[in-house]
């Protein structure tokens, strides 16, 4: 749960936090320098995810460490980029693949949140379609009502219909329960086009969003009823140890 980690780090003294920032460069080049012998104990591919994991802590690091949700939201975007890049590369290079993120992540175009962050907010998505290209495709999720899960999530978020003046209630006023949106086919010059190269507020889990949906995605899936899923066992025990 990024927010309380991000809490307690807010606690942390200016020594403590350097501390931290010192000891996360001393991993990564301990593991650069330990090369051969690391190796040695496992493999050239257990290598490659050891120095990957030692730069996943040092970016996770810098996150938490930022002054403000903006910077760190920068730092996290660049970060999460960085290792697609290394998965897509390093464990299944010239394969296609889908990478499960949250809506603002995917996005293709910058976005604004009020309250949350200031400013507009560059995404990962932004980062791989500048070196993928076309081969890129972002695809955003709405929904007409629902709920989220109980008991993994840092808490229960209860979703009603929302105004059509707002993307996901828009799409829930079609009437149509499931669907997918190719927003590639909108005629141009369109209605329609020019309601989706406007700007919208967006559901955003909690929070305002508002991007430009025409350019933020090339495809949306409605669905009118999310629902709340059941946790594992396994997975309310370690959410449960992460909040306390």
């Amino acid at each position: 749960m990024w927010p309380t980690t991000w809490q307690r780090y807010g606690e942390l003294s200016p020594a403590r936090r350097n501390e931290l920032g010192q000891n996360y460069s001393v991993l990564v080049k301990t593991i650069e320098s330990e090369q051969e012998r690391i190796i040695e104990f496992s493999s050239a591919e257990d290598f490659k995810r050891i120095t990957l994991l030692g730069e996943i802590g040092r970016i996770g690091n810098n996150f938490f460490s930022s002054s403000n949700r903006g910077d760190g939201g920068l730092v996290r975007e660049k970060g999460m980029a960085q290792v697609a890049f290394w998965i897509l590369e390093q464990e299944m290079p010239k394969e296609k693949a889908i990478l499960w993120a949250h809506n603002l992540h995917i996005a293709k175009s910058s976005f604004q949140a009020p309250g949350f962050a200031e400013g507009d907010l560059e995404p990962m998505g932004i980062i791989l379609q500048e070196k993928l290209g076309e081969r890129y495709l972002a695809v955003g999720g709405t929904f007409g009502q629902g709920a989220t899960s109980p008991g993994v999530s840092a808490r229960d978020w209860e979703y009603p219909v929302v105004s059509p003046e707002v993307l996901d209630g828009a799409l829930n006023e079609v009437g149509v329960p499931n669907f997918f949106l190719d927003l590639r086919a909108v005629s141009k010059n369109s209605k329609a086009d020019y309601w989706l190269h406007m700007e919208r507020e967006c559901r955003a889990q909690g929070i305002q969003a508002v991007m430009v949906p025409g350019e933020a995605y090339d495809m949306l899936y409605f669905v009118s009823t999310i629902s709340r899923a059941e946790p594992s066992p396994l997975a309310l025990q370690r959410s449960q140890s992460l909040s306390n």
